[in-house]
């Protein structure tokens, strides 16, 4: 397996990009320059007639024609009552399976071993 150096790594970088930078700067620059059309030996460019204008159908439209106007509307629907149904709060996950504080047994407040803070055990 070949190890490369880091100058071999960089000098292999910084050509494929200039060679990036090289071709998208030639891209860009032929594609800025006119059209040229260029005759070769025993063949003649064909070039398109140039277009013709074409005459409108419909006449002009005078400045009162351009404007079109539209009557403004109201949409209306059927309003339902809302409907208010009181519910009760629905139990938490573990609320049913807690027991009351007031009937455990509970040891006194001590500070916490890390941190700030007291705690209290309880069974």
């Amino acid at each position: 397996m070949i190890r490369f150096n880091r100058r071999f790594a960089f000098t292999f970088t910084a050509v494929v990009w200039a060679c990036a930078l090289g071709s998208a700067g030639a891209l860009a620059y032929v594609l800025d320059r006119p059209v040229q059309i260029r005759e070769t030996p025993g063949h003649s460019a064909v070039v398109a007639p140039a277009r013709q204008e074409i005459e409108p159908v419909n006449t002009p439209a005078t400045e009162e024609q351009r404007v079109l106007e539209i009557p403004t509307i109201t949409i209306t629907t059927a309003r339902h009552p809302a409907r208010v149904v009181a519910r009760p709060p629905a139990p938490g996950p573990n609320e049913e399976q807690l027991p009351d504080i007031a009937k455990m047994n509970c040891t006194e407040w001590r500070e916490l071993q890390a941190g700030s803070g007291r705690v209290q055990v309880c069974e």
